[in-house]
């Protein structure tokens, strides 16, 4: 730690010491305030929550109902599956199937009519509420476990104030289980079941079951879950997931006629407020202006609790924030290409849907609240807040000609679609560059596959198909959705936005690729080594294209039998490198429809450090090293950083293949990857001396790590 801190000049230090300072003094003046008074807020506005989308129940297409159907189902009876866990019974006295040997005992709890269980869940000051909470459910209802992660069966101390939660500090336990129950994925999808049994659509429960089902979760949880308390409160990115998902659900439901009594319309009204008030009062952005997906969630989420809320000058001001700051983040997080700056397809693909969502509400809005500043900003702001987007806001972001965006962000909403596109195998499954968790915005329609052996659905969370759909909505003009995700964009947006002429991310030639072959043909041995796959048959070639997508660092190669990727790039990161992987000119390859080389993924991250190094190592990847390196991970690395992280540089590229090189300490090692009619070659080599490993070793190492198909799904 000191040596650390040496590493900054004294006006640094200073600031990091100011900061510092002052965030302990917020958090001790608001740990106070909530030890002495309850945290349900007081008071909130007024009047119905607003309408924005229609009934989309008979958009869900045919092929996915019977999924929708079975996994409704087992929301109904309390069974999810989070991340590996397989359906479970998500009840307080369920017993947890471990995590590699990791298991915490369980602590059964005896939920009573009355609520008085729940003096020992709640902290002092909110009982009272929640018991009043819990008496609105049914008599005979069986309570969620908001708290737990039910595979490790590790439970957070649910009076905890959110400031004073820790995770990462238990072998086995992952914060992220209970964190993707809690962001209300389900919701939606029973509002979408409603909609089909009120339409007497075969195999769906009665109507009212599902209404029930969404009416009395909601209620368990705002009783077990004060605001501020507890492990769903734990940083911000949750409750913006979980309230965005709540409030599409509840509009659905009203759309296909569903009505509820006045007690939860103020309840749930309540919460949709106090959710927008914690995010927006911990927002998460960190020292010296790094932001990443969990900002985007959390202006998104401050737009939707704005949009639905009724209309006071609070819930304006958080309207015009929200908008300002999604015009400065599409910009700050997004390259020119479109592709995302964290270094990950799979954080591509969720910031790219909560932007696409975003952006068709926004589209949905009156034009003069969102480019109007509010005369009470400054008070319904946090300070830093109102600086940012009315005081220090670069006023060129704003669109000159009336309408709700401007170019540059167009054609960045234009590439990130081409990527996500360009990213999705023959097979609909994303190619996994850098981290992968699973998340996602709105999942609407399930996209699954049904086990033979016990008819569970297995969500197929790498098909991410439908985020390039909501963007196709946008950018592409006259373009009819295919999903129901798609279908409810459609209906916000009304309309696509204009994209300046010349393609987002449009390929950018580096040198002549038959100058650089000739140059690695002359490289020889030990110096320079090859790997190749046979392909007999109709050449490989037929129909070949290629997208490229440097600032992100990605190139496509795709044909009627080929599909091949090359990981390259980018040649500087903005920001700590969090989610990337030491993969620089690893390639994935499929050949008729089949895998020859798949990324492995990200598995798990603090529940297992060893396994979180090792899956993101450059072991883990068929990517190029030097010959004496294994390329196992240490076990003193960082969880979040890669100080030793190298971009790659694309020094040559055809319509056939390419050549990138990795400059390292120890020299300048480079790829070639080549498709001919019937193989793939990929050549590795030195120009300076040094030795490659051979690419055949690398590419039977990388076969070894089972693959990961989700966060936590290892297989």
């Amino acid at each position: 730690m000191l040596g650390r801190l040496r590493n900054h000049s004294p006006a640094v230090l200073a600031e990091k010491i100011r900061f510092a300072l002052q965030r302990e003094a917020r958090r001790w003046w608001n740990r106070r305030r909530d030890r002495r008074h309850a945290s349900y807020p007081a008071a909130f506005p007024e009047g119905r929550l607003a309408r924005w989308l229609p009934d989309l129940g008979p958009a869900v297409p045919p092929a996915q109902r019977p999924a929708l159907q079975g996994m409704t189902a087992a929301y109904l009876e309390h069974r999810f599956d989070i991340l590996g866990s397989g359906w479970q019974v998500w009840g307080y006295d369920a017993e947890p199937s471990g995590l590699e040997g990791h298991r915490y005992a369980t602590v059964p709890r005896k939920p009573d009519v009355a609520g008085a269980w729940l003096a020992a869940e709640v902290n002092a000051p909110n009982v009272a509420e929640a018991q009043r909470l819990w008496r609105l459910l049914p008599a005979a209802y069986d309570p969620i476990d908001w708290q737990r992660d039910l595979i490790s069966g590790y439970r957070w101390e649910p009076r905890t104030w959110y400031g004073d939660l820790a995770y990462g500090d238990h072998p086995g336990v992952d914060v992220k289980v209970p964190w993707e129950l809690g962001s209300w994925h389900a919701l939606p999808r029973l509002a979408l079941a409603y909609s089909l049994a009120q339409e007497r659509a075969p195999g769906f429960a009665e109507a009212a079951q599902y209404q029930a089902g969404f009416r009395n979760l909601v209620l368990d949880f705002l009783a077990t879950n004060p605001p501020r308390y507890g492990v769903q409160w734990g940083v911000a990115m949750i409750p913006s997931l979980r309230i965005v998902n709540g409030l599409v659900a509840y509009d659905l439901f009203r759309a296909a006629g569903a009505v509820f009594d006045e007690a939860f319309e103020a309840a749930w009204r309540r919460s949709v407020y106090a959710h927008g008030r914690f995010i927006l009062h911990n927002l998460e952005w960190w020292q010296g202006g790094v932001r990443n997906n969990h900002y985007l969630s959390n202006i998104v989420a401050l737009l939707f609790t704005a949009a639905y809320l009724p209309e006071t000058p609070e819930t304006a001001t958080w309207r015009a924030f929200a908008y300002r700051e999604l015009l400065r983040e599409v910009h700050h997080e997004f390259y020119p290409d479109g592709g995302n700056f964290e270094g990950s397809t799979g954080y591509h693909a969720l910031s790219a849907e909560m932007v696409a969502w975003a952006t068709a509400l926004c589209l949905a809005l009156p034009r003069d609240p969102l480019n109007t500043v509010p005369a009470a900003a400054r008070r319904y702001l946090p300070r830093p807040a109102y600086l940012r987007a009315f005081g220090a806001f670069d006023e060129a972001l704003l669109p000159k000609d009336g309408t709700a965006f401007p170019p540059s962000y167009a054609q960045r909403l234009a590439g990130m679609r081409r990527l996500v596109e360009a990213a999705s195998k023959p097979d609909g499954l994303l190619v996994q560059i850098g981290d992968f968790d699973s998340s996602r915005l709105l999942a609407l329609g399930p996209v699954a596959t049904q086990a033979a052996a016990s008819d569970a659905w297995e969500e197929d969370m790498l098909d991410l198909r439908s985020v390039a759909d909501v963007l196709g909505v946008l950018v592409a003009p006259g373009y009819v959705p295919e999903t129901v995700e798609g279908m409810g964009v459609n209906h916000l947006a009304g309309r696509s936005i204009v994209v300046p002429s010349g393609e987002a991310g449009a390929e950018r030639e580096a040198d002549a690729l038959a100058d650089w072959q000739g140059r690695i043909a002359a490289v020889q041995a030990p110096q320079r080594a090859s790997w190749s796959w046979q392909a007999p048959g109709d050449s490989l070639r037929v129909g070949l294209t290629r997208q490229d997508f440097p600032d992100f660092g990605l190139y496509v190669f795709r044909s009627q039998r080929l599909y091949l990727s090359v990981r390259c790039g980018p040649a500087a990161q903005p920001v700590a490198p969090g989610h990337l992987h030491r993969d620089q000119l690893a390639v994935e390859l499929m050949v008729d429809g089949q895998d020859v080389i798949a990324d492995p993924g990200s598995f798990v991250y603090t529940a297992l450090p060893e396994a979180r190094r090792r899956y993101r190592s450059a072991a883990a990847h068929f990517a190029p090293r030097f010959a004496d390196e294994e390329g196992a991970a240490t076990e003193d690395e960082p969880m979040w950083t890669l100080p030793d992280w190298t971009p790659a540089r694309c020094v040559a590229i055809g319509d056939t293949g390419l050549v990138g090189l990795l400059e390292t300490k120890r020299g300048t090692l480079g790829r070639m990857v080549e498709i001919l009619p019937e193989v793939v070659v990929v050549t590795d080599f030195c120009l300076d001396g040094g030795e490659p490993r051979d690419p055949g070793l690398i590419f039977e190492q990388v076969q070894q790590l089972p693959r990961t198909l989700g966060y936590g799904k290892r297989g």
